[in-house]
Parts: C-alpha cells; sequence; structure tokens
C-alpha cells in the first residue's frame, strides 16, 4: 500500500508539473502576441484623406505634363508653318528671279539686227551705256532703231547679282544733262549723240 500511495504521488506531481509548463509556455506565447486594434473612425479619415490628395497631386502633375506637351506641340507647329512659309517665299522668289531672267534674255535674242562694218557710219550710232552696278557695256544701233531697243538692250544686260533685282529703271545722259523715256521713237529723234555716254539709274 505504501508504495501505491507514492506512486500515486509521483504520478500527481508529474501531471502537475506538466500541467504548470504548459501554462508557462502558453502564457509566453500568448503575450507577445500584439495587440491588434481595429482602426478607429479618425484613422480612416486619416487614411482617406492621404490618398485623396495623392490623387489631386497626380491629377495636377498629369495635367501639367498635358499642358507642356500641348506647349511643345504647339511650338513644334508654329516652327514648323514658319519653315514653310520662308521656304515658299525663297521658291517663289527664285521663280521670280528665273521668269525675270528668261524675259531678259528673250530682250536680248529679239533686238534688231547690229550693224555691220559696211553700214554707213553716219547712221550707226555706237553708245556706251553704265549700268548701276558701274559695269560698262556698249552696243552699235542703227539711227532709225527706236528708244525702246536701248531700253531693251539695256535690260537684257541687267541679269547677274544686284543688277536682275531692278524692276525698273532710267537712261540718262550727263553732257548734256538729259533723261530719254522709254518710246518708240527713233534715236536720232529722241536727239541721243550717236557716240553718246549713257547712264542707268535704278528707279
Amino acid at each position: 500500500n505504501n508504495f501505491a500511495m507514492v506512486d500515486t504521488i509521483v504520478f500527481l506531481l508529474q501531471t502537475l508539473f506538466f500541467v504548470l509548463i504548459v501554462f508557462v509556455i502558453a502564457s509566453r506565447f500568448y503575450g507577445r502576441r500584439p495587440n491588434r486594434r481595429r482602426p478607429t473612425t479618425e484613422n480612416q479619415n486619416d487614411r482617406l484623406t492621404k490618398i485623396l490628395e495623392s490623387r489631386s497631386i497626380r491629377a495636377e502633375q498629369d495635367q501639367a505634363f498635358i499642358q507642356a506637351l500641348q506647349a511643345d506641340q504647339a511650338k513644334e507647329r508654329e516652327e514648323l508653318e514658319a519653315r514653310l512659309a520662308e521656304e515658299k517665299r525663297i521658291r517663289d522668289e527664285e521663280d521670280r528671279r528665273e521668269t525675270r531672267l528668261i524675259e531678259r534674255t528673250k530682250k536680248g535674242v529679239l533686238l534688231p539686227e547690229e550693224p555691220s562694218s559696211t553700214d554707213k557710219a553716219n547712221n550707226i550710232y555706237r553708245l556706251n551705256v553704265r549700268l548701276p552696278d558701274g559695269t560698262r557695256v556698249a552696243r552699235s544701233f542703227f539711227s532709225t532703231d527706236t528708244v525702246q531697243a536701248l531700253f531693251d538692250f539695256v535690260e537684257s544686260e541687267l541679269t547677274s547679282g544686284i543688277l536682275l533685282e531692278i524692276d525698273q529703271f532710267k537712261i540718262f545722259s550727263d553732257f548734256p544733262k538729259r533723261e530719254y523715256p522709254n518710246s518708240t521713237i527713233s534715236l536720232e529723234e529722241a536727239n541721243i549723240s550717236s557716240k553718246a555716254l549713257l547712264y542707268v539709274e535704278a528707279l
């Protein structure tokens, strides 16, 4: 009986010791768990406010990016239009110069026949002409050739550099000081000297 009692006491002590160990382990485990609290209404409002502020900032950034992009596109469009307009102006100017050059070349080809060495000297006008750029040109005419033929000759010489830019001009002499308007009268009728030095001035 004594042995049975001892066994019983030992068993009870072992059981108590086991329960005690389990209790300690459980206390430590559950004591380390974070105290999770449900979010309060104030915390939820703060979070919502931050979300809305973040979205507002992104929206402002997107709008600023779109505006900058539109401004860049408008600037590029203006630059393109300006470049195209300048290219058109240059083409138009080149076409105008080319047309003028062709017309003046034609006038040179259509001039009346120049006197030859066998023609009578008293019927020949040997005219020297000083152009606006200082260049001198000369040509022979018959006394019966018109002043208009003289103008056509001068215009046919205005084919290079700044001379091609001249639209209108006048012809005059220094001695005597006289201007000769473009007309169909003859050189002789216009009282132009047969060996005159004439000057051309752009208008």
